[in-house]
C-alpha cells in the first residue's frame, strides 16, 4: 500500500473544468479534421493509403501521452501542471490521437461495406462489425484501467499506456493484410456481372 509519504506518479493535477476544456478542445479539432482535411486527403491519396497512415499515428500519440506529464510546468506540484509546454505536449498528443482517429474511423467503416461478399448480407456484416467494436469499447477501458493499476502499483504511470502503443503497433502491422473489396465479391443466381 501506498502511503502520504510516498512522492506523486505522474499526472497533471487538472481541476475538471480543465480536462473539460481539454475533451472540448479534443472534439472541435475533431470535426474541423473530419470536414476540412479528410474529404481532401482521402480524395488525392485514396482509402487504403489514408486508413495505413492513421493507424501508424496511434502508437506514438498513446507513447508519448504519459511522458506531457515530464514536460517543465509554470507550477510547481502539488498545484496543476500550466504553462506553454504543458500545453504544447497536450495539444500535440491531442492532435495525433484526434487525426489518428478522425482517418480511421471512416476508413474503417467504408472498409467493412466493401468487404461485404453481397449487399444482402450487408446489414449481417454491419452488426458483427458493430457488436465486434462494442465488445472491444467495453473489454478497453476495463483492461486499460487495469494495466494503469498494475502501473501505479509500479511506480509507472505509463505501463498501461505503453501496452496499448503496443497493440496499436500491431494494428499497423495486420493493415497490410487488410484487402479492400468492392462490396459485391459474388454473384447470386440471375443476376447480372458488373456493368463496364
Amino acid at each position: 500500500p501506498r502511503s502520504v509519504d510516498d512522492p506523486p506518479v505522474g499526472g497533471l493535477a487538472f481541476p475538471p473544468q480543465t480536462i473539460g476544456f481539454a475533451m472540448a478542445s479534443i472534439g472541435v479539432i475533431g470535426v474541423l479534421l473530419q470536414f476540412l482535411l479528410y474529404p481532401k486527403v482521402n480524395a488525392r491519396y485514396g482509402l487504403m493509403r489514408c486508413f495505413r497512415a492513421s493507424l501508424f499515428l496511434f502508437p506514438p500519440a498513446y507513447f508519448l501521452a504519459p511522458m506531457v506529464s515530464l514536460l517543465p510546468s509554470a507550477s510547481l506540484a502539488p498545484d496543476p501542471a500550466s504553462g506553454f509546454f504543458i500545453w504544447l505536449g497536450i495539444a500535440a498528443v491531442v492532435f495525433l490521437q484526434v487525426a489518428a482517429r478522425t482517418f480511421a474511423l471512416p476508413a474503417s467503416i467504408i472498409l467493412l461495406n466493401n468487404s461485404s461478399p453481397h449487399p444482402s448480407v450487408l446489414g449481417t456484416i454491419h452488426g458483427l462489425g458493430q457488436g465486434v467494436s462494442a465488445t472491444f469499447r467495453t473489454l478497453g477501458p476495463i483492461a486499460a484501467g487495469w494495466w494503469f493499476g498494475v502501473g501505479l502499483e509500479r511506480g509507472s504511470v505509463g505501463f498501461a499506456w505503453t501496452i496499448v502503443s503496443a497493440i496499436s503497433v500491431f494494428g499497423c502491422v495486420v493493415s497490410w493484410w487488410v484487402k479492400n473489396g468492392n462490396g459485391h465479391e459474388i454473384l447470386l443466381p440471375g443476376e447480372d456481372g458488373p456493368q463496364d
